[in-house]
């Protein structure tokens, strides 16, 4: 991850990994609130950083097939954009966050559209569960690529 650390923080923040989410994903700092756990998931996602994402998982969800499950989508994924549109406190210990991530796995450019749901537990925010949409996306060579670059498809991620 050393490289990583001058490199811009995956979730879109706009700041270095480093001052971003990584001190999430190290437990050198705790999340406040449901967007930045969210956030540092997603990170963690594109850095690969499985053992974050488990113990990020509501205790009461977690289950022997998990982590295994979590490795393998984190393995043969690439993740290119993140936009999250609202994040939503309903009260003291729930929270929610609807986000859009653009990915491509099996070279397969996909949308996942989330309503995610999380909970306040023993003092620390834990993914619960999504509602979720998956959506394919057709690419022409001279859309825009998902990726946020500003460049056509055929220039940027459709190469190869």
């Amino acid at each position: 991850m050393s490289d990583l650390n001058q490199q811009l923080c995956p979730c879109g923040s706009k700041q270095l990994f480093s001052a971003c989410c990584q001190p999430y994903i190290k437990a050198e700092k705790t999340v406040e609130n449901a967007e930045q756990l969210m956030r540092s998931r997603y990170s963690a996602y594109a850095t690969k950083a499985v053992d974050y994402l488990y113990q990020t998982q509501a205790p009461a969800t977690r289950d022997n097939q998990l982590k295994q499950d979590i490795q393998a989508f984190a393995e043969q994924t690439q993740f290119l954009h993140l936009q999250v549109h609202q994040h939503t406190v309903l009260n003291d210990k729930q929270q929610q966050v609807e986000f859009t991530a653009v990915y491509k796995v099996q070279n397969q450019f996909q949308q996942l559209n989330e309503l995610s749901d999380f909970i306040f537990e023993d003092n620390q925010w834990y993914y619960q569960q999504g509602k979720s949409d998956f959506i394919s996306l057709k690419l022409g060579r001279n859309d825009p690529c998902p990726c946020q670059s500003g460049k056509k498809f055929k220039k940027c991620c459709g190469v190869g």
